[in-house]
C-alpha cells in the first residue's frame, strides 16, 4: 500500500471530502496506476482518505492510503504528480505495510491562524478560560458544547496562533471556533486566513503526527 501526503491547493479548498474523493478517484485512474478494487457486484478502488478538512479550508497534512501492487515510490510519486494539479500538490510519499486506519486514529490537529499582532494576545486569554460554550446547529438540533475541553493547545507563532483543536470521533471544527472570536472577542479572523498543518494520533497519552506513524511503518 501507498501513503500519500498531500496539500489542498487554492483550486482545491473548496472542494467537499466527497467531491475530492471523486477527483482522487479519477486522477488515480489517470496516473495508470495498478490499484486494487474491492469485490462484489459494485467494485471500486480500494483508496481511503483521512478526516474531512471544512470546506474552504486550505491544509498543508492531508492523506490518501492507496491499496496498489506498484511498490516503487519515485515511479508512483512522479506518475501521481503529473495528473495531480491543479487541486492538489503530492508532499510526500510512503510505502506501507499495515492500514495506518487515518480517520479511525485520528485525535487532533493543528491549526495556524494568521492574525494581527495586536490581537494575538487576546486569542491566547482563552486558554485561561475553564468554559468555552459554543452553539450550533446539527442535524437539525441545536447544540451547545463546552469547547475548552477540545483545544489541546494554543502558542504564538510568527504572525499569528497555531492551535491544536480535538479531531476524529469528537470534533472541534476550525471555523465553529473562528465564529466565538468574533461573537465573543470582537474579533473577525477569514477562514482564509487559516490552513490546517498537522494531524495527529494518541497513543499511550503522547500525541503522534500521521508524518511519524508513517515513518514507523518500514
Amino acid at each position: 500500500m501507498i501513503a500519500v501526503k498531500y496539500r489542498k491547493t487554492i483550486n482545491g479548498k473548496y472542494i467537499s471530502h466527497i467531491d475530492m474523493l471523486r477527483q482522487i478517484t479519477r486522477m488515480i485512474r489517470r496516473s495508470g496506476l495498478d490499484i486494487n478494487y474491492s469485490s462484489g457486484f459494485n467494485p471500486h478502488m480500494l483508496i481511503k482518505m483521512s478526516s474531512p478538512c471544512p470546506l474552504g479550508l486550505m491544509s498543508e497534512a492531508e492523506y490518501i492510503l492507496i491499496d496498489c501492487n506498484d511498490t516503487d515510490i519515485d515511479k508512483v510519486e512522479n506518475m501521481l504528480k503529473s495528473v495531480s494539479r491543479p487541486l492538489i500538490e503530492i508532499l510526500k510519499l510512503w510505502y506501507v505495510t499495515t492500514n495506518p486506519n487515518f480517520q479511525g486514529r485520528v485525535y487532533s490537529g493543528d491549526y495556524i491562524i494568521k492574525a494581527p499582532e495586536n490581537v494575538v494576545d487576546k486569542l491566547l486569554s482563552i486558554m485561561d478560560k475553564s468554559e468555552i460554550l459554543i452553539n450550533y446547529v446539527s442535524k437539525r438540533k441545536e447544540r451547545t458544547i463546552n469547547a475548552r475541553e477540545l483545544i489541546y493547545g494554543m502558542e504564538k507563532y510568527k504572525k499569528g496562533v497555531i492551535v491544536r483543536l480535538a479531531l476524529g470521533n469528537i470534533t472541534l471544527r476550525i471555523d465553529r471556533l473562528l465564529k466565538y472570536f468574533e461573537e465573543n472577542l470582537g474579533i473577525y479572523i477569514s477562514l482564509d486566513e487559516v490552513a490546517r498543518i498537522n494531524q495527529y494520533i494518541n497513543e499511550n497519552g503522547k500525541e503522534i503526527s500521521y508524518d511519524e506513524v508513517l515513518d514507523g511503518d518500514k
